[in-house]
């Protein structure tokens, strides 16, 4: 059996060890904590400064009219993207005076993985750049309409191909149905980041 001596220098010297030790777990708490608040804060910094260059950027074009705007997005997009691809089809259409009213019954869909018969051209070059099939329906009763919308599909920085174009003249309406079929190629690379 040990001394009351001895006893009173084992108590204080594990009560320095215990108070010891709860100084170091909180200083590595203190220190995690400290760090994860100056990331915090400069990730603060970083969004502040980008809310004020989109405020700058709203400022600039507080101005512009809608058709405008879609006239600057008609700018191709460097990398592939279905709402990218989705807005510089609605600017070609709105460029043409085919918005969204109830008469034109517009609508645009993006198929991101169309399937090709095997052994045809679009399926071998599906094989080597990414491939994209957009189908665009609206109503019209002017024809140039149409001619302006393939026209600007040629015209296009981008590489766009005419599939498919269909008319539909319901008996009775004095409007004509449109659907057009177009394919868009992209790099590989492009495939690869937009399905990250």
């Amino acid at each position: 059996m040990l001394n009351r001596k001895a006893t009173n220098y084992i108590f204080y010297a594990s009560l320095v060890v215990i108070i010891g030790l709860v100084f170091l777990v909180r200083s590595i708490a203190l220190g995690n904590i400290n760090s994860r608040n100056e990331a915090i804060h400069s990730e603060n910094i970083r969004l502040q400064n980008q809310i004020e260059d989109l405020e700058i950027l709203i400022a600039d074009y507080r101005d512009v009219q809608t058709e405008d705007l879609y006239s600057l997005y008609n700018i191709i997009p460097n990398v592939f993207t279905a709402e990218g691809l989705t807005y510089k089809t609605v600017a070609i259409l709105e460029e043409l005076g085919v918005d969204e009213s109830n008469d034109m019954q517009r609508t645009v869909y993006v198929n991101q993985d169309p399937t090709f018969p095997s052994e045809s051209d679009l399926a071998i070059i599906d094989e080597s750049y990414h491939v994209v099939q957009v189908e665009v329906f609206f109503t019209t009763q002017d024809e140039t309409i149409v001619n302006g919308f393939i026209d600007a599909l040629f015209d296009s920085d981008q590489l766009f191909i005419i599939r498919e174009l269909d008319y539909d003249a319901p008996d009775g309406n004095n409007f004509v149905g449109v659907t057009v079929h177009f394919i868009a190629i992209y790099d590989l690379d492009d495939k690869e980041e937009s399905s990250n």
